[in-house]
């Protein structure tokens, strides 16, 4: 047997093996963008939930200069207003003895509507009589008196800090201005068919001191509300300038009240309001880096404009909302989406209301083209489409009313109707007033009464439409029947007269 080299032993396999060197890096850079990842999301968390909105522009403070630059000079008539308005809210007239306790009869008598239309009868108003009564016992008159006599009447503080914005306010003493506007309305109605001049001339003074303070407070609801103030009024007014005769000093010292200073302002009042609204609504629910950028605070947004999320959840002082937030349009985004949508409107409000209906303005194909993610602060967004025909309908009852007036003293001093509205300028009036609605001349007939219509002339708008339909108004209720000034489809082919006749109560009416 031969003997050979002996075998090697095997080597021994090592415990560990070094990695290679770039499997390390790779590692460790992996690791590396996790914990950089993790990072970046905690300081988001952190900083979406710390996130604080401010420091506060005092949006309020330029609302009102902005109201009292489009006044004259002198006393403010705000405060008496409001105390006038805050007695009336408090008048409880269901106190009183005679007083009806069914429901409905107790409504009916609250609404005043009966002293409004129909027959005056005293004896079938004992009720609405003693309210009216309760009122005048308030003190309420006097404060409106009071606030009457003032030039100007400007809001004199807004309650708004880091909690409390001015989108999200409801001054308390809006609530009580349609009872305030009830109750004049009634007492200027009563005092015409009484032939008592002076107290029918201060519920007009009244009637256009409450319309102007709201008007002029740069709020959309006040702004709204004095417009209601105003076409209730003139509609009113008008009513009685067509079933009674006013002597010309009286009907001279109605028309200086609507002409001492302009009883709605222009529209562009408003936008700008509402523009400086969502300015505030940015700086109280988004944070601020120093440069004007910063994310949206959800949780501050649902405090400001009191949302809360389903079932009832609330949704205030949950920070980690926040984190959402972060990803939806910044402020500086935000701010330029409401600059170029208020420039949009400002447009708008200077055209008339011919171009508008012209040219058309989508407002909910506007919010659809949006981002859905802005569609949280876009919701706080106003459609002006509406506003704008609402101060044009001011408008057109203003000038009406005015040409009303001028016509009553031209009846006063001719014993019968001009021929032509031209023929009032300038004894009774400075110019003919144009229509608002349909961007022309009032429609003007002379007539001969019949036993239907004892008129003597019908002063008219042609309506949205511009067709002159000589004072053709559709069937149905006379007093409330204005689709010529509202609807283009509905009121083609009609006018609406403005001298109108008052329609009678119905006793089986319901509903109102």
């Amino acid at each position: 047997m031969g003997h050979g080299a002996p075998d090697e032993p095997a080597a021994a396999k090592p415990l560990w093996v070094p990695p290679r060197r770039g499997r390390v890096r790779k590692r460790y850079v992996a690791l590396l963008i996790i914990l950089l990842l993790v990072g970046w999301v905690g300081w988001k968390v952190y900083s979406a939930a710390t996130a604080k909105p401010g420091p506060f522009v005092d949006y309020g403070q330029q609302l009102i200069d902005i109201s009292g630059s489009l006044q004259p000079e002198g006393e403010n008539g705000w405060s008496p207003l409001i105390e006038a308005i805050r007695r009336a809210g408090e008048v409880d007239p269901t106190t009183l003895p005679e007083w009806p306790r069914d429901t409905q009869a107790s409504a009916d008598a609250l609404s005043l509507y009966r002293v409004l239309r129909g027959v005056y009868e005293p004896s079938e108003l004992r009720s609405e009589l003693a309210y009216l009564g309760l009122f005048n016992e308030s003190g309420a008159l006097e404060f409106l008196d009071e606030s009457a006599r003032c030039p100007r009447c400007v809001r004199e503080s807004y309650v708004c800090n880091d909690t409390i914005g001015l989108i999200g306010r409801l001054a308390p003493e809006y609530g009580p201005v349609r009872v305030v506007l009830r109750l004049r309305l009634a007492s200027l109605r009563i005092a015409a068919a009484t032939h008592d001049t002076t107290e029918f001339e201060r519920a007009w003074s009244h009637l256009m001191c409450l319309c102007r303070g709201m008007s002029y407070d740069p709020c959309l609801l006040g702004y709204l509300l004095g417009s209601a103030v105003v076409q209730d009024s003139c509609k009113e007014l008008n009513c009685i300038l067509t079933e009674s005769e006013l002597d010309r000093e009286t009907t001279r010292k109605l028309l200086a009240l609507m002409d001492a200073r302009p009883l709605v302002p222009d529209a562009e009042f408003l936008i700008s309001a509402e523009r400086l609204e969502k300015l505030d609504l940015v700086q109280h629910v988004f944070s601020d880096t120093g440069n004007g950028d910063g994310i949206l605070i959800a949780d501050r947004l649902a405090t400001y404009c009191d949302v809360t999320g389903p079932f009832g959840i609330d949704l205030t002082e949950r920070p980690l909302l926040n984190l959402p937030g972060s990803l939806m349009p910044r402020r500086a985004e935000t701010t330029r989406m409401f600059e170029e949508y208020y420039a949009k409107m400002l447009e708008r409000a200077k055209m008339s209301a011919e171009m508008r209906r012209s040219q058309p303005f989508d407002f909910d194909a506007y919010m659809r083209a949006g981002p859905v993610r802005s569609a949280p602060v876009r919701a706080s967004l106003v459609d002006f489409s509406s506003i704008l025909g609402t101060r044009d309908l001011s408008e057109t009852d203003i000038a009406a009313t005015r040409l009303l007036l001028a016509i009553e003293m031209y009846v006063n001093q001719h014993g019968e109707p001009p021929a032509a509205l031209a023929d009032l300028v300038p004894e009774f009036i400075d110019s003919v007033p144009g229509d608002a609605i349909s961007c022309q001349p009032f429609g003007y007939v002379r007539r001969d009464p019949t036993p239907d219509d004892l008129r003597p002339f019908w002063l008219y708008s042609y309506g949205v439409d511009g067709e002159d339909n000589g004072g053709l108004e559709p069937e149905g209720s006379r007093a409330t029947n204005r689709y010529a000034l509202r609807d283009l489809h509905e009121g083609r082919g009609f006018d609406c007269i403005f001298n109108r006749l008052r329609e009678p109560v119905e006793p089986d009416e319901d509903g109102r």
